[in-house]
């Protein structure tokens, strides 16, 4: 959507705070991945231990596993139409979503401004 892009960006694609247009649809897709940079954020400790490593499953199973999740179809509230669980992400504006079966990591995707090592502001 080209939200702050050049120096300075355009006012159209200038995303300001207090304004409160940050957190208002469409601005909302890239605010939620920036707000650190233009609100005071304060990082929470994980605690002094490791990191936990996530358990995935091996490639070829979780590619296969990947593939069947994206489709599934569902038929949506509201809705005569059929989408599969692909669609449905990019119709939900999701960033990001992963899902964990038995302890394993079966599925994991990103999209829009949400990267495997990004930090986002909101989840569900």
């Amino acid at each position: 959507m080209g939200w702050m892009e050049g120096f300075p960006p355009t006012p159209e694609k200038l995303i300001t705070q207090p304004d409160s247009i940050y957190f208002s649809f469409p601005r909302l897709r890239w605010s939620v991945c920036h707000l650190r940079e233009f609100l005071p954020t304060e990082e929470i400790s994980r605690g002094l231990d490791a990191p936990v490593p996530l358990d995935y499953l091996p490639p070829a199973e979780f590619a296969d596993e990947r593939q069947a999740i994206d489709a599934l179809t569902f038929t949506p509230m509201n809705s005569d139409d059929e989408m599969t669980w692909a669609e449905s992400l990019s119709a939900n504006y999701t960033d990001g979503i992963l899902i964990i079966h038995a302890g394993r990591v079966v599925y994991e995707r990103y999209f829009g401004c949400l990267g495997e090592d990004g930090k986002h502001a909101a989840m569900s």
